[in-house]
């Protein structure tokens, strides 16, 4: 008999002190407070993040056989997580049980769908079998959040990310169903530019190293890969990322920015062979446009200095700054427009 436990969110503490207090020979099922039934539509995100589960640590050839139960055996506490959390988004109830394991310290767990769930395993199933007879023409009919999904399914399954390198893998056989699939969907992904498909290790790492490629796509896979370790270290190297390679404001945050300007100047940064746009705000002006920095630690900190505020814009911003010179120059302060303006033609001129 199973114990059933409600929850109310999939919120990492609750679920993970869950785990952590299950006994041996125990089996309790989780379920959420409130049942909605799962609409068939495929640009549902997370009906792909299951399915990359699925895929990487489920029960694949199984499934593919005709086994009917979805299910995960000798998971670790983190990747159950995952699980749990991502399969309460279908609001699927699941069972967990804590698996024997004398010779280790760490604990494993199985986890299964609930068979009262028939039609969601079977919608599931479909899908996955269509995945499997041909990859490439369903990749194509998905959308850049749906493709994140099933790749952080993936990832949150099977994949590593270095704590210091940002050194990035799924682990996988290629000489296999599930091989097959997931080579297929790195190929997509590499050939949409989406991440940079690198070399295949053989045994014993059985992995294929890749790398993040658009910063759009490597934040929308923040969002949904949910395994605590692996999540912490994708927004180090997200945040990394996105000052080395992408520019930190959006064009309308530019906007708003360069609207609120007092002045502008061009630090010639020889030392480095670069130019920064360092724009000054009034402090009072300032205050109204703060919010742009709410929960975007990635975003160069201003410096206050007594009653104005410093903002540098780097290089990465040259392809934004223009689009906005172009679209609408009356949105930039006049102090700060032809400072804008010189700073676009020296940038594009190296």
């Amino acid at each position: 008999m199973h114990r059933t436990i409600i929850v109310d969110s999939s919120t990492k503490d609750s679920l993970i002190r869950l785990l952590d207090t299950l006994e041996n020979s125990r089996s309790i099922r989780i379920t959420l407070s409130c049942y909605s039934p799962i609409s068939h539509n495929l640009d549902k995100a997370y009906v792909w993040k299951c399915l990359g589960l699925t895929i990487s640590d489920g029960n694949f050839s199984a499934l593919l056989k005709g086994y009917k139960t979805i299910s995960f055996r000798g998971v670790t506490k983190y990747t159950a997580y995952s699980i749990i959390r991502s399969f309460l988004l279908l609001y699927a109830p699941i069972n967990v049980r804590l698996m024997k394991n004398k010779a280790r310290k760490e604990k494993y767990f199985y986890l299964s769908i609930s068979s009262k769930r028939g039609n969601l395993v079977n919608y599931l199933l479909d899908i996955l079998k269509r995945l499997v007879d041909n990859p490439r023409l369903l990749l194509c009919d998905l959308n850049l959040e749906c493709l994140a999904a099933l790749f952080s399914g993936l990832m949150d399954g099977d994949g590593y990310i270095s704590e210091e390198t940002g050194y990035q893998s799924i682990s996988y056989k290629r000489d296999s169903r599930k091989g097959f699939v997931v080579s297929v969907i790195l190929e997509y992904l590499s050939s949409k530019g989406l991440i940079k498909s690198m070399r295949y290790y053989g045994k014993p790492k059985y992995e294929h190293v890749f790398r993040f490629t658009n910063p759009k796509f490597l934040e929308l896979c923040l969002k949904y890969i949910y395994h605590p370790l692996r999540s912490q270290r994708l927004f180090r190297y997200f945040k990394n990322y996105v000052r080395n390679y992408s520019c930190s404001f959006t064009i309308d945050e530019l906007k708003i920015i360069l609207g609120k300007a007092s002045s502008a100047y061009i630090d010639w940064r020889r030392d480095r062979r670069s130019k920064v746009l360092v724009v000054y705000i009034d402090r009072s002006d300032f205050d109204v446009i703060k919010h742009l920095w709410l929960n975007n630690s990635y975003k160069p900190k201003p410096i206050i200095l007594n009653h104005r505020v410093l903002i540098k814009i780097t290089e990465k911003c040259t392809r934004e700054l223009t689009i906005l010179l172009n679209k609408c120059p009356e949105e930039i302060n006049e102090r700060a427009l032809e400072k804008v303006k010189e700073y676009i033609k020296v940038t594009c001129e190296i």
